[in-house]
């Protein structure tokens, strides 16, 4: 027994240096891509995946895609500390994101294909000829090949169903002709980050329903200094019934979006479904819309300007997890009327209007929205040919 005794602690020693000796080979862990695997079909957002015992303290990864860098990244301290075994180290590549590849003249979103991932470890002490670099290849699928045939483009209202949608956006004012001299570079005059709910409050037979828009949050950027724009100070909820092509058949008028207007903060207060065709629609048909608003960033809704755009479904792919129609909408021309721009007034204002919309045509959701909006005129001080160039993208929703 006394023997024994004494032998169970020496074997307790011996079986904690295994598990150390076991814990210690873990933390020796190869550099390599576990995700993707290589020849992997992905889409939208990518994460790419190395083990994060392998990066030693100090180190980084540079992660690039076809050669083209995109980050380079180290593990925090807390990121090390709550660690669980086999934990993993990543970079989220958005290929929805324009990225600017070798031989290209302008940014744009990767097309569909086949791309390299790599991740590149540099450790302190090494030159840069002894990084290790780890890469797959993958195939880009966002475009969806099944086509769905002639469809009916309709918003599907689901009772009680509320949607919250994040929004950014920036108004740039781009220097032009002043006195006859030609300026340069850009300005930026405003732009936001915002949360806005759209709440379904009724149902009526005919599928119209009574929404509730309402803006949640709202960080406000000018003059380069960022302000978070008080709960109590943002405007009211207004309400709209609404058609599920999306026409506004009424809507609530209240002084607060006027009030917040007349701050200038470049926001539109509401979301303005895009209307849809009347007719069914296939990939590549084009239609003419009309009286679309122009939703300026801070403007009364009211004082919208409406025009006649062009449209064109462009095709089918995924988007927030949904599988949508992309439809693009484009106008070039003048308005009648003088606006207000981001707090600048325009005078005899020429616009460029580009606006893609997704909206997943199984469940009648609008996922997202991206717009851009170019303004030249005369601004109060007399400058010419000033394009101010913006306007917020909205998210994919959560539906809670």
């Amino acid at each position: 027994m006394l023997v024994r005794r004494a032998l169970t602690p020496f074997a307790a020693m011996a079986a904690v240096m295994a598990m150390g000796s076991t814990a210690g080979a873990q933390n020796a862990a190869p550099f390599t891509i576990r995700y993707p695997p290589e020849g992997a079909t992905v889409r939208e957002k990518v994460p790419i995946r190395v083990p994060l015992a392998s990066i030693p303290e100090g180190g980084f990864v540079a992660f690039a895609v076809n050669g083209q860098f995109r980050i380079a990244i180290t593990p925090q301290p807390e990121q090390r500390a709550q660690a669980q075994p086999g934990a993993m180290f990543e970079y989220v590549w958005d290929t929805k994101e324009p990225i600017k590849f070798r031989g290209q003249t302008k940014a744009s979103p990767p097309k569909d294909g086949e791309y390299t991932l790599s991740a590149t470890l540099y450790v302190p002490g090494q030159s840069a000829s002894q990084a290790e670099t780890s890469s797959v290849k993958v195939t880009l699928a966002n475009s969806i090949s099944d086509d769905p045939g002639a469809i009916r483009l309709q918003y599907r209202y689901p009772d009680g169903a509320q949607r919250i949608y994040d929004r950014k956006g920036t108004a740039v004012l781009v220097a032009g002709l002043s006195q006859n001299v030609r300026g340069s570079g850009e300005r930026e005059i405003g732009a936001e980050e915002s949360e806005l709910s759209l709440s379904i409050e009724d149902v009526y037979p005919n599928g119209n329903a009574i929404v509730r828009n309402k803006l949640r949050k709202l960080l406000v950027r000018q003059n380069e200094q960022e302000t978070l724009i008080p709960a109590d100070q943002l405007p009211r909820a207004m309400y709209q019934e609404v058609t599920p092509l999306g026409r506004v058949v009424y809507q609530n008028v209240t002084h607060s979006f006027d009030q917040f207007a007349s701050l200038g903060v470049p926001v539109t207060a509401a979301l303005e479904l895009p209307q849809l065709p009347l007719q069914t629609v296939r990939k590549g048909d084009t239609w003419r819309m009309d009286n679309v608003k122009i939703d300026v960033p801070g403007m009364s809704p009211k004082d919208q300007p409406t025009v006649s755009v062009d449209c064109k479904l462009e095709g089918y792919e995924w988007e927030g997890g949904y599988p949508t129609a992309k439809i693009r909408q484009t106008y070039s021309g003048p308005l009648k009327s003088a606006i207000l721009f981001g707090g600048i007034l325009v005078d005899k204002p020429t616009i460029k209007f580009e606006r893609d919309i997704y909206i997943a045509y199984r469940s009648g959701t609008l996922v997202r929205v991206v717009r851009t909006l170019e303004v030249t005129g005369r601004t109060g001080g007399g400058t010419t040919n000033a394009p101010a160039m913006g306007g917020p993208g909205v998210g994919a929703p959560m539906t809670l």
